[in-house]
Formats: C-alpha cells, sequence, structure tokens
C-alpha cells in the first residue's frame, strides 16, 4: 500500500515537472514578437530572442508644439522567464543601474582668489551657443579643509565659488528641469560621485561627466519589472494591456 502510494506520489511530480517543461517551452517560443499597449497604441513592446525594447512610436506633425531632443526608445535589456510561472522579468542594463556617474577631473592653479568649476558633459556640447537655454541645473557641494560644507547652485557650466581657500572633496547633483524636452524623464536627480582633491593648492576644476546625455535621462529603468501573460497573445506590464502585432 504504501509503495503505491509513493509510485503515485513520483508519477504525480513527473507530470508536473512535464507540463511546467512544456508550458516554459511554449511561452519562450510564443513571446516573441511586437505587443502594442491596448491604452495608447503609441507604445510597443518588442522581445526578440533573450532581449526586450520598449518604444514611444509617436510621430510629430505641424500640430506638435514641442520638438523631443530624445528619445523614441523608453526602455531595453534583458528578459528572462519566471520559472513554473506566467511571468517574464524585465532589466535594464549598463549605466543605468544607478543615478550615480564617475566623473573626470582636471585640477589647475590659477592667481584667481575664487574656486571655479568647469563642467562640461554631451548636453552641454550641444548647445549651439551661450545663450541656448539651460536645460541642467547643477548644485555643487564643497568639503573645505576644516571640514566645514560649502554649497551653490547654477545653471551654468562655469561657476565660482568666492571666500573658499583650499578644499579637500566636491560632488555634483544634477536636476534636469521640468520643461526640458525629453518624451520620458527618468532620472530627475542624477550624483556625481564624490571627488577627492589631490592638490591643496587647486582652485579650477574641469569637471567632465561623459554619461549625463539625453538618453541617460530619459531611459526607464527597471530590475525585476514582472510583465503577466495572459496567453500567447496578451500580456500586462505596468497595469496596461499589451495585445500582439
Amino acid at each position: 500500500m504504501q509503495k503505491k502510494i509513493i509510485n503515485s506520489i513520483l508519477i504525480s511530480i513527473l507530470i508536473f515537472v512535464f507540463i511546467s517543461c512544456n508550458t516554459n517551452k511554449f511561452i519562450l517560443e510564443k513571446i516573441q514578437g511586437t505587443y502594442i499597449q491596448k491604452e495608447n497604441k503609441r507604445i510597443a513592446l518588442n522581445f526578440k530572442d533573450k532581449n526586450f525594447v520598449i518604444v514611444d512610436n509617436f510621430e510629430p506633425t505641424h500640430l506638435a508644439i514641442q520638438e523631443y531632443k530624445c528619445c523614441d526608445t523608453i526602455a531595453y535589456g534583458d528578459w528572462s522567464l519566471i520559472k513554473n510561472q506566467n511571468f517574464i522579468s524585465l532589466k535594464t542594463n549598463e549605466v543605468l543601474d544607478t543615478f550615480y556617474l564617475n566623473i573626470d577631473v582636471e585640477e589647475k592653479n590659477t592667481n584667481e582668489k575664487d574656486i571655479t568649476f568647469i563642467i562640461d558633459n554631451p548636453i552641454e556640447k550641444g548647445y549651439k551657443n551661450l545663450n541656448s537655454t539651460k536645460e541642467l541645473l547643477y548644485s555643487i557641494s564643497i568639503t573645505k579643509q576644516d571640514g566645514e560644507i560649502v554649497e551653490k547652485t547654477s545653471t551654468n557650466k562655469i561657476i565660482s565659488i568666492s571666500n573658499v581657500n583650499e578644499i579637500s572633496m566636491f560632488e555634483i547633483t544634477i536636476y534636469p528641469k521640468c520643461n526640458i524636452p525629453l518624451r520620458h524623464l527618468s532620472a530627475k536627480v542624477v550624483y556625481t560621485m564624490p571627488y577627492t582633491v589631490k592638490a591643496n593648492n587647486s582652485n579650477v576644476f574641469k569637471v567632465n561627466i561623459s554619461d549625463l546625455t539625453y538618453k541617460y535621462l530619459t531611459l526607464k529603468r527597471m530590475n525585476k519589472d514582472y510583465v503577466r501573460v495572459r496567453n500567447n497573445n496578451k500580456l500586462i506590464w505596468d497595469g496596461k494591456e499589451y495585445i500582439k502585432k
């Protein structure tokens, strides 16, 4: 009797494993393709191999009151199937995993009394002239040799701070303005890694933030965002239905 019970349990487990494996294989094969958001047909979720990309297919017209600088891609990365469940996990990659950016700093010493920061990044380089509308607000926090912290905020890429002699460290916080012409703004606040000053007498700092781009600001960050697979033609993500094209 006990042997029959054990055999029944083993058979049930094998059947469950067989069904699960076939279900996973079915989802992996059928998930490939493009899904259009039911509520907003501009938004498309694309799966190809083990990669995904979410795009906004907005087409500007003569009635458009704003021209976007970036980007039709909302997010991209890798996807994986949650084992034995009808869910897909989405994860973005690259530098998007953090809101902290590395900086390259060149230090100089001049005869000027002020501490001066010259900030450079791809967004600043894209401005056509010095009178271009500034889209970023910089807040610099410096730590003096005696431990006192001084802060200054400006939209200018060249920022001078008076009545400060030697500093030991600084970091920059970047705030994109609310009217920055992006289709989506995911990074509402960006931080630089703290920088420790190498020479005590340095008073000019050229700061390059090479990863600070429109793309970096706009792309959505996702880590284990779950997509529910209702069937091979319908997905649910972020509370919205997506129908296979």
